[in-house]
């Protein structure tokens, strides 16, 4: 990857997914990815930097995503959409081509809300991203100020929504620190996870 001549990603949240791909588990040339709760796009812009094909972006918010990545063809964006409710809203329709990769970084809701609407909509052995922001994860006793402080409290954070995802037909490849962190210092974990195959109860 080239980026010599390229401009700055347009947000610290390249930053994050960045480490994932230097510790080499995850692949996006000639694949399609979405990006799930995609604000300015900087897990997009990244994306498209390693290679990905085509790049769909959902955020609840509008007009948050950066006007260079609104102007590449090979984005597709729905904003003011609550991914929770994708299928609902009738946005499965303009997915062209089943997501190979997702990633995922919300707030104000567990991922325990985002994974099984994944479910519905990638390949099998896909790869999923998923940024476990323990404040939205734990207990609010565990979290005063928004902060999870306690190392162990983050770790049950964790460890409870790679619990959930094996529970709902994914398998736990690994896990990595972003060098950046969350809001108020929160400390952040990527959860890097396969789709496995042939899962009952899957709605395609």
């Amino acid at each position: 990857m080239n980026t010599d001549a390229e401009p700055a990603c347009v947000s610290r949240g390249a930053g994050k997914l960045r480490a994932v791909f230097e510790a080499g588990l995850l692949d996006v040339r000639n694949r399609v990815c979405f990006d799930v709760g995609s604000s300015t796009g900087g897990f997009t812009d990244l994306m498209l930097r390693h290679g990905a094909r085509r790049v769909y972006c959902c955020d609840v918010g509008r007009g948050l995503l950066h006007e260079r990545l609104r102007a590449d063809p090979r984005v597709v964006l729905f904003e003011g959409v609550n991914f929770r409710y994708f299928r609902e809203q009738g946005c499965a329709a303009r997915i062209a081509e089943p997501p190979e990769v997702f990633v995922v970084d919300v707030s104000f809701i567990s991922l325990r809300k985002i994974l099984p609407v994944i479910t519905t909509l990638i390949v099998s052995g896909g790869r999923v991203a998923a940024l476990v922001k323990p404040q939205f994860e734990c207990p609010r006793s565990q979290s005063p100020g928004g902060v999870v402080k306690d190392p162990s409290f983050r770790r049950a954070a964790v460890d409870g929504v790679a619990c959930f995802a094996r529970s709902i037909g994914f398998q736990e490849l690994g896990r990595v620190h972003p060098a950046v962190t969350g809001p108020r210092g929160n400390v952040e974990t990527f959860l890097i996870l396969k789709r496995c195959d042939d899962v009952p109860g899957t709605v395609r």
